[in-house]
């Protein structure tokens, strides 16, 4: 489970033995998130508080196309 990036304090996260479609796991701080990356950013499960996962989103979006490079790299989708 490679550490992609560091945001706001939360691990950005892909997980090898993962699955479809494309997302990570944004974890830190006692609170966690699946977040699909493509296209666009969609949120599967969060026990996040709205606004801090709105800025956590925001904070992912400019990585997403190095996002779904690395989950190719890894999964080969």
């Amino acid at each position: 489970m490679p550490t992609l990036l560091i945001i706001l304090g939360y691990r950005i996260t892909i997980y090898f033995n993962d699955h479809p479609p494309p997302h990570v796991h944004v974890t830190g701080k006692g609170l966690a998130a699946i977040v699909e990356i493509g296209p666009g950013l969609r949120v599967r499960e969060t026990n996040f508080p709205s606004a801090e996962l709105r800025r956590v989103l925001a904070s992912i979006e400019p990585h997403r196309p190095m996002l779904l490079e690395k989950w190719s790299e890894i999964h080969g989708d």
